[in-house]
């Protein structure tokens, strides 16, 4: 009995990290993100500034706007952000649906980076977000 009890546990033990880094990566970004979000022909700077359970998006020229979201749940691996009211107005963030969604990515060079992903009033918008400072 006492051999299978080890047994147990060394499973349970590897089993458990072995999936520490899957956690690791499954915690929703913080700090500054920077990168673009891209629909078709149409590429657009954007800057996400995370605190805790908050987001603050900012979306460069053409749309010149910002809207914050606040953490809602992880999905599949991504964290979900649930879009609140834009904060300076502006037609494209007005017409955000729902939330956006981080998923995290290794780059090539092994660095974390956030793809995004959301929806506006006529098109499906995705992206790919580094920390500020990084390509």
């Amino acid at each position: 009995m006492e051999n299978h009890r080890f047994g147990f546990c060394a499973i349970s033990a590897t089993l458990l990290l072995a999936l520490v880094p899957a956690l690791a990566l499954a915690a929703p970004p913080s700090g500054r993100l920077e990168g673009l979000a891209q629909h078709a022909n149409t590429d657009v700077a954007t800057r996400v500034d995370i605190t805790g359970k908050s987001a603050n998006i900012h979306f460069d020229a053409p749309f010149s706007c910002d809207i914050t979201a606040t953490y809602l749940k992880d999905d599949n691996g991504a964290s979900l952000f649930r879009f609140n009211l834009s904060t300076n107005g502006g037609s494209f963030c007005d017409g955000l649906k729902k939330e956006i969604a981080f998923k995290p990515a290794k780059a090539k060079d092994g660095s974390a980076i956030w793809h995004i992903s959301f929806s506006s009033k006529n098109n499906d918008w995705t992206g790919q977000l580094a920390p500020a400072g990084k390509p």
